[in-house]
């Protein structure tokens, strides 16, 4: 609105900008812990020894749905978040997942299992 031109730098063009906003949007997903690691989400929070309690070490086998579609579960438990594989087209997912949760002393104690079609 009459602060100069409403148009982009002509100098730099439609496919570099482009590729430097897929750039941008490729290291967030990467920082984010999307990685081989199978959907799990790690913070590199410094924990004290004193504030370990231990790891639990979680085994998410299967599910009874009522229709058929592709599944997932993720296990959450504080800030930890961790995620199945999809499932195929099926009422009776089953995914036979080990994951391993750290617990503190004074941290959460209850872990939420949700599963997603």
């Amino acid at each position: 609105m009459g602060h100069g031109s409403s148009k982009e730098d002509e100098s730099v063009s439609r496919t570099s900008r482009f590729r430097k906003k897929f750039h941008l949007h490729r290291e967030r997903r990467r920082s984010r812990g999307n990685g081989s690691n199978s959907g799990s989400h790690h913070h590199n929070r410094v924990l004290n020894e004193e504030d370990f309690a231990g790891i639990a070490l979680l085994t998410l086998i299967s599910a009874e749905m009522k229709f058929k579609d592709k599944w997932l579960a993720c296990v959450s438990l504080g800030e930890q978040t961790c995620r199945t594989a999809i499932s195929d087209n099926t009422d009776k997912p089953i995914w036979n997942s080990e994951k391993k949760l750290l617990l503190e002393t004074n941290g959460p104690h209850v872990a939420r299992i949700s599963v997603f079609e």
